[in-house]
């Protein structure tokens, strides 16, 4: 079974539809009319049904419970370009995460190398 959106003059209808496979052809057979698109999405009808059909839905239940703050997070990774970005940051020498800071004082006036890395690492953004 699937939702799709059938057009009828000037409006959107929003079906449950599902495919049967009869003598060797794929039929599909309107299980339900829900509605214009329209007025489903305006009321919160539509956001209403989706939520009270997610129950029945382990996988939509967890993004949901997730989205709502009642799961605690059980660990942290690292993709993409935040691992790219944390890894540039720590062959530069920056603390992270809570890591202790090398506290060097600028001489001369000039700044100090760790100043003069920050610049450069922001130029990156």
């Amino acid at each position: 079974m699937f939702v799709r959106v059938k057009k009828s003059g000037a409006y959107q209808y929003l079906q449950i539809v599902q495919n049967e496979r009869a003598n060797g052809q794929v039929q599909q057979h309107v299980i339900a009319t829900l509605g214009r698109l329209d007025v489903l999405q305006r009321t919160g009808q539509l956001d209403a049904l989706l939520c009270s059909c997610a129950r029945f839905a382990e996988h939509s239940a967890v993004l949901s419970a997730h989205r709502q703050g009642r799961l605690a997070a059980t660990q942290k990774v690292s993709i993409g370009p935040a691992l790219v970005f944390e890894r540039l940051w720590q062959e530069l020498g920056f603390p992270i995460d809570g890591q202790k800071k090398n506290a060097t004082r600028p001489t001369n006036g000039r700044p100090d190398l760790q100043q003069k890395r920050q610049s450069h690492v922001a130029l990156l953004f």
